[in-house]
């Protein structure tokens, strides 16, 4: 097992991983890292409100995604990568069995905004000297590009990453550049481009047949409820309040804990003239991310 010295482990699992352990035939096992983040925008945001993890609350939110933390000790497991190392590669390339599990890492270096970009700054110019001189021994040119993109989108550099975006999609197809495509068209109001993208994201994700979780996230398929989140905005921003009103009941249906999700449906049903339904939906949002308290004073 290794972890970071920003990271803990829930520590209402030694039991569980010990169990797992037993389990011969896996050769390593992904974690559900949540990445915790008072940015409620985000992609992913998860509130933190109600969690059951008492780490949980040094920060508005969160967003998870898997990560492989614990596995054998083989001398042809080994980590790759100058940047987001990981046993993963070599694991996949020895055929080596990957089990999921629901055990949880907490990493706070997020929460550091000022240690985030000097790190974000570095890992891009290492990406750039990599797209340059060509290097896709380790990983591919799709891959790299998709990776440079989230690095950019990290410091606000929108218009950049949609261009290696854009660059990774030309080259394949796959689920998270297109769904990180759609949500940067998104934020650049291109609503069209960002509809395309969302549902193209959706039609990939029929390869991901597991049934979404919000309590064991599996964030690549079409249960993920942020796709709905986003598609939810743009049938707002095109007056399209039916078709948004569903789908943000949808994102809610999926994940119960979406504070955005409440806040949009208030905004919606403000606007019909329906003052009782958009309170609810207001103080829903509040309780679970006390942040919209402040949201929904400026609509006054």
């Amino acid at each position: 097992m290794f972890l970071d010295c920003d990271v803990s482990l829930a520590d209402i699992y030694p039991q569980k991983i010990t169990r797992i352990i037993v389990l011969y035939e896996a050769e390593a096992y992904f974690f559900n890292w949540r990445d915790y983040t008072d940015e409620i925008n985000i992609s992913g945001f998860i509130s933190t409100k109600g969690d059951r993890y008492k780490e949980s609350q040094i920060a508005n939110g969160f967003c998870v995604t898997k990560v492989i933390r614990f596995y054998k000790n083989k001398k042809e497991y080994f980590f790759q990568g100058q940047i987001h190392e990981t046993p993963a590669n070599s694991i996949r390339k020895n055929n080596g069995k990957i089990f999921d599990t629901d055990v949880v890492i907490h990493h706070f270096g997020s929460l550091d905004k000022n240690k985030l970009k000097i790190k974000k700054e570095y890992y891009i110019k290492l990406l750039r000297q990599r797209l340059e001189n060509q290097d896709f021994q380790e990983k591919s040119e799709d891959y790299v590009c998709f990776e440079l993109a989230l690095e950019l989108i990290n410091l606000g550099k929108n218009q950049e990453a949609i261009e290696y975006l854009k660059k990774a999609v030309k080259i394949s197809e796959e689920y998270v550049y297109l769904y990180n495509l759609g949500a940067q068209y998104l934020v650049e109001n291109q609503l069209e481009k960002a509809e395309q993208y969302f549902k193209k994201a959706i039609n990939k994700s029929s390869e991901y047949l597991e049934k979404y979780s919000y309590q064991n996230p599996q964030t690549y398929n079409r249960y993920n409820p942020s796709i709905y989140l986003n598609l939810g905005v743009i049938y707002y921003k095109k007056k399209e309040y039916n078709q948004a009103i569903k789908k943000f009941e949808k994102c809610i249906e999926l994940n119960p804990l979406f504070a955005n999700a409440y806040f949009n449906l208030g905004i919606i049903y403000r606007e019909k003239g329906k003052s009782d339904k958009a309170q609810a939906y207001f103080e829903k949002s509040v309780e679970l991310n006390p942040v919209f308290k402040q949201k929904i004073d400026n609509l006054r």
